[in-house]
């Protein structure tokens, strides 16, 4: 009887129920079928697919492939029908022998399924499902490495504009209308659909099957996410990204919550501050922020100061507006449009003057300073017009990145300082519209 720790020796035991197949083990449980979570695109140890595999299977990966993904790399750079590829006959002869005795024969087939490429996928779908352990699971190798190579083929005929005779990869079209086309914008597309093809192809159905994917794909990542205390690959996060942008009325309240969660982590932090993406990013995360409501548009606002994005106005002037909305979330509306807004946001912002909502209190020197939504709204104007915060009474106010100040330092520590600061301000206001008018006080009517 052969022993587990040898080499692979020239023949098998006919018993299926035998559990000593050590290094042919290791590489089953290292490649067997797992819940989809990453999929990569390109099977490499440095590649996303080793994300989703708990360490020690991760760590095997390489050598249960090692052979099979050599042959297929130097004999097999385009996978497609070789000159001298098996026929039908000939590969399900070749999916009958990967269950052979001699372990050359083996071999030697998965060799030569991999040389016959894509039109082996039936009968290797069915060895798939072989009663023979051995063929089960060397086919759906097989299968993995056949599939990614062709999509790796698709890709780089998509990069290379030779694939016009073929239809659009899903989502595409989509990408293409919202970002425009160019070769950043392709290779941005390529890295999303290498690492989320099956997703994308759902979620370019449209309707409520792109939204059904998006909740289930969301929920699957933040589960990934937990398991493996790692973060997804990029690719799959534009991926995400993208197609919440194109079904945003159809999102649910968790799924828009994790989708913010992942724009904070550090690969997509990494791509929309610099690199070959980082417009053609911050174009799609604009988008997503300017969608939002209520809570989402809150959460928006948020990460739109985190990246300095305008794209935070549209938002914050909804939730400004919004008399529903809490106070907690109100104040950093009104701190988004101090950031980013200018003059002509004075009348919205003045709408607020009048909102004693509590913020919070917070203590100096023993001192108790008490922070009201109208004191937010009082400070966000002063930085608008440009004047100074101590004048009005801001002695505290601290500054902060990347929200500008921080809102409950916009207090005072007794009311009668807040009403003063406030006619300060009505004041301005008549004195700025005064002069305003005044080019035009001796105009004649209009007829």
């Amino acid at each position: 009887m052969r022993r587990c720790d040898n080499p692979p020796q020239t023949t098998r035991k006919h018993h299926p129920s035998v559990a000593c197949r050590g290094a042919r083990f290791l590489a089953n449980a290292a490649t067997a079928p797992l819940p989809r979570p990453f999929a990569s695109r390109a099977v490499s140890p440095t590649s996303p697919l080793t994300w989703k595999l708990p360490l020690a299977r991760a760590a095997v990966l390489p050598v249960a492939l090692g052979l099979i993904f050599s042959v297929a790399v130097a004999g097999q750079a385009a996978v497609g029908v070789a000159d001298d590829a098996p026929d039908d006959a000939a590969i399900k002869r070749l999916v009958g022998l990967l269950g052979d005795d001699q372990f050359q024969v083996r071999e030697q087939a998965t060799r030569d399924l991999l040389k016959a490429g894509p039109r082996a996928l039936q009968q290797l779908e069915d060895g798939s499902r072989n009663i023979d352990r051995e063929v089960r699971y060397r086919c759906q190798r097989i299968l993995t490495l056949v599939r990614e190579m062709e999509l790796e083929n698709r890709l780089e005929r998509f990069m290379n504009g030779t694939d016009s005779a073929e239809p659009p990869l899903p989502g595409w079209e989509s990408l293409r209308k919202q970002l425009g086309e160019s070769t950043a914008i392709k290779t941005l597309f390529r890295d999303m659909f290498r690492a989320e093809s099956e997703f994308l192809a759902a979620a370019a159905k449209g309707g409520r099957t792109a939204a059904d994917a998006l909740n289930a794909r969301v929920s699957e990542v933040q589960n990934m996410m937990q398991m493996h205390s790692s973060e997804p690959p990029i690719g799959s996060i534009l991926a995400i990204l993208f197609v919440a942008v194109e079904t945003a009325s159809d999102n649910n309240q968790a799924t828009s919550q994790n989708i913010f969660n992942l724009c904070y982590q550090q690969s997509f932090r990494a791509a929309i501050t610099g690199g070959p993406y980082r417009e053609s990013v911050r174009k799609l995360l604009g988008a997503w922020i300017r969608r939002g409501e209520d809570f989402q548009a809150y959460q928006g606002i948020m990460l739109a100061m985190q990246y300095e994005m305008k794209d935070a106005l549209p938002p914050a002037e909804r939730l400004l507006k919004n008399a529903n909305i809490q106070g907690h979330m109100k104040q950093y509306a009104l701190v988004a449009i101090a950031k980013f807004g200018d003059e002509s946001h004075i009348p919205l912002l003045e709408s607020a003057l009048a909102d004693d909502k509590p913020i919070g209190t917070w203590q100096v020197n023993n001192v108790n300073i008490n922070t009201q939504l109208r004191d937010v709204a009082l400070a966000s104007l002063i930085h608008v017009t440009k004047q100074d915060f101590k004048a009005y009474g801001f002695d505290r106010i601290q500054m902060t990145q990347p929200y500008l100040f921080n809102p409950i330092t916009a207090g005072f520590a007794d009311n009668n300082l807040r009403v003063k600061a406030l006619d300060k301000w009505k004041t301005y206001r008549a004195q700025t519209k005064n002069k305003d008018a005044a080019p035009n006080a001796g105009a004649k009517p209009a007829p």
